[in-house]
């Protein structure tokens, strides 16, 4: 250790306070993942995706072989996305 530096203490808020940052990042990540991919399905701006639109994308996902996990948290992206009252902060 060097002369005159000082170790910072562990202080539990910071921790949880990075987890939930980190947290929110990562499920800012996924959720423009999801609108990405649904793009590159339809091949336009998701936002112009009809009901019939995300229900052919969802099947397709299912015929793909998607995981269930893998699967709920892109229909979770997608309301997020479509429901754009949602903010994050971060």
């Amino acid at each position: 250790m060097h002369y005159g530096a000082q170790r910072r203490r562990y202080d539990p808020r910071r921790s949880v306070a990075f987890g939930r940052r980190l947290c929110v990042w990562q499920k800012s990540v996924a959720y423009i993942r999801a609108a990405r991919r649904l793009a590159a399905f339809l091949g336009r701006a998701p936002d112009s995706a009809s009901d019939e639109d995300l229900r052919r994308y969802q099947l397709h996902l299912v015929v793909q072989g998607i995981s269930r996990i893998s699967l709920n948290a892109t229909i979770t992206g997608l309301k997020f996305f479509f429901y754009s009252d949602n903010v994050v902060y971060g």
